[in-house]
């Protein structure tokens, strides 16, 4: 392979890293932000427009305390963070897991909003996040965690606002306990949730969809299909 050849190789790598190599990443929000700044560049983004985009609109920072089986009383650490909004309420999943960190949500919940805005449709980025060890806990413990952390941030969400989903961790119970916190007010909305069981509104397809589409996107005949150019991303209306 000719050097050139080897520098175009090397320069797709470090702009479209695989998931678990940009997470790893000592700093993941930064890294992230090297991207954007390529893009901006190739696009000769609005200097307004990419002070804009280039900081999240809401960060939170919550405290989790749940009861153990044990009777032990532990309080964990939990984030959500809405990156932008611009065209629609944001989206994006909660992890449960001890890698956790504030940089890594506000990365993941930019990385939802251009892929939101790439594929045009109506919905900002975010993600949210518990420091938690999963694998070391009961279903039961796990149900708590979910319960205090949504009722936490409970304010922020809605299908108008902020419809959280599963990433990391059981986060759902039999009942999709997301969707239903005593208390809350909010009851189990229908709409409120991505990544629900069939029995609590949600679409047949559910934890395969994502494969549905890997397939049917490359395999459709480019004339039936019109998809958006990947640099739509960013002419979207910010307010």
């Amino acid at each position: 392979m000719s050097e050139p050849a080897i520098k175009s190789e090397a320069h797709r790598a470090g702009i479209r890293p695989e998931k678990d190599t940009f997470l790893a990443e000592e700093n993941p929000f930064e890294s992230m932000m090297e991207r954007f700044d390529h893009a901006a560049k190739l696009l000769s983004l609005d200097p307004g427009l990419y002070k804009v985009l280039r900081n999240p609109e809401k960060q939170i920072i919550v405290s989790v305390p749940v009861l153990r089986d044990s009777g032990e009383l532990d309080v964990y650490t939990g984030y959500r963070v809405l990156y932008n909004t611009s065209r629609g309420p944001a989206k994006g999943g909660i992890r449960f897991d001890l890698n956790v960190t504030l940089e890594e949500v506000k990365a993941l919940a930019a990385w939802m909003t251009w892929k939101c805005a790439v594929v045009n449709i109506p919905f900002g980025g975010s993600k949210g996040g518990v420091v938690c060890d999963p694998s070391s806990m009961s279903m039961a413990e796990l149900e708590r965690v979910t319960r205090r952390y949504t009722s936490s941030i409970i304010e922020t969400l809605g299908p108008d606002s902020d419809v959280p989903a599963p990433d990391v961790g059981p986060l759902f119970g039999p009942g999709g306990e997301l969707a239903a916190v005593p208390g809350s007010g909010c009851g189990p909305t229908p709409p409120m949730v991505f990544g629900r069981r069939l029995r609590t509104w949600a679409m047949a397809p559910g934890r395969v969809s994502r494969g549905h589409g890997g397939f049917g996107v490359p395999c459709a005949p480019r004339w039936k299909v019109s998809l958006p150019s990947p640099w739509d991303m960013f002419r979207g209306t910010v307010s």
